[in-house]
């Protein structure tokens, strides 16, 4: 089964988006900024030797970074022809069929609304009257 060219480059968008969102915190354990140290299970773990500035520093980066990459991601899909819809709503209907649907609701429009010049349509018969002839028999909240 060969694999397309979009979709592999769908995949490799992906994967290199991934990779620049790892890019700062690699980037800053790389130059030494961030120190982490693992401990065994059994031990205690000791004092954090990176200071709290560094790490509001790399949060305040990644506040700006992960947004910027989403976004560049989202155009390089746009580009493969992947259209980007947000989760929050629903696709919007093609051209096409919002035009048929809005022939369709003129045509049910047209066929309800009464000719031009016609008579107003008489009520019909007891609709207004408070007789009780053609009313339901009370149910079993209403008593008998």
């Amino acid at each position: 089964m060969a694999v397309s060219r979009r979709r592999l480059a769908k995949a490799l968008v992906t994967l290199a988006a991934l990779a620049a969102l790892a890019a700062p915190a690699a980037l800053a354990l790389a130059l030494g900024w961030i120190e982490i140290h693992f401990t065994a299970w059994n031990e205690e773990p000791g004092p954090d030797p990176t200071s709290v500035e560094v790490w509001v520093l790399l949060a305040l980066a990644y506040v700006v970074w992960a947004p910027l990459v989403m976004a560049g991601m989202a155009l390089a899909f746009d580009r493969l022809g992947y259209r980007f819809v947000p989760v929050e709503r629903e696709p919007r209907p093609s051209a096409k069929e919002r035009r048929r649907l809005r022939a369709g609701l003129g045509y049910l429009a047209s066929r309800e609304a009464p000719p031009a010049g016609a008579p107003q349509a008489r009520p019909k018969r007891g609709a207004g009257s408070s007789s009780s002839r053609g009313a339901d028999p009370p149910g079993p909240a209403e008593g008998r």
